[in-house]
């Protein structure tokens, strides 16, 4: 069980290395964030309700936690700002949400360029990953 883990966690951390670079001067206020959320990936758990690095994330406590926001669930999240629905054009340091525009049940952070970094579940913990493996219903740019 430990072999495969590891396996899955170099995995990870090779998708990670070989997703399309960011120019982080353009990523305004969530440059830091997006670049702890990326080094999250491959190598902090999924865990249900986690909030923190050392227990694992999920989905909306990753978020939370590498962008400092207070809100903590996917439905405050997605009340950030304006919904967006040309998805592919997302800015790096948006949202992306999944499912019902009033009750989505996933949210991700956009790393621009059609991808994002995300709190997945068990199996496959934080990761990048590109939205045509997982297309998100809308975005949400924060405080616009």
């Amino acid at each position: 069980e430990a072999e495969r883990q590891e396996q899955e966690a170099a995995a990870a951390r090779a998708r990670a290395a070989a997703a399309t670079p960011i120019d982080y001067s353009k990523l305004g206020n969530y440059a830091g964030g997006i670049s702890t959320a990326i080094s999250m990936a491959g190598n902090v758990p999924y865990c249900w309700g986690g909030t923190s690095p050392s227990t694992g994330f999920d989905c909306s406590g990753f978020v939370q936690y590498c962008l400092g926001l207070s809100a903590r669930t996917t439905s405050a999240q997605q009340a950030l700002g304006t919904h967006r629905y040309d998805v592919a054009n997302a800015p790096a340091g948006a949202l992306y949400f999944y499912g019902d525009e009033y009750s989505p049940y996933h949210v991700a952070i956009s790393l621009g360029n059609n991808s994002a970094v995300q709190a997945l579940n068990p199996s496959d913990g934080i990761q990048v990953v590109n939205n045509a493996n997982l297309e998100p219903s809308f975005y949400v740019v924060i405080g616009q």
